[in-house]
């Protein structure tokens, strides 16, 4: 679910590309 969740945040918001990866949004 929270690759779900770093998925939407990714297209949201480009800074949190690395949360893709990392699944991890600071």
């Amino acid at each position: 679910m929270f690759y779900k969740w770093t998925v939407i945040t990714y297209e949201h918001d480009q800074k949190c590309r690395v949360a893709l990866e990392v699944i991890q949004c600071p």
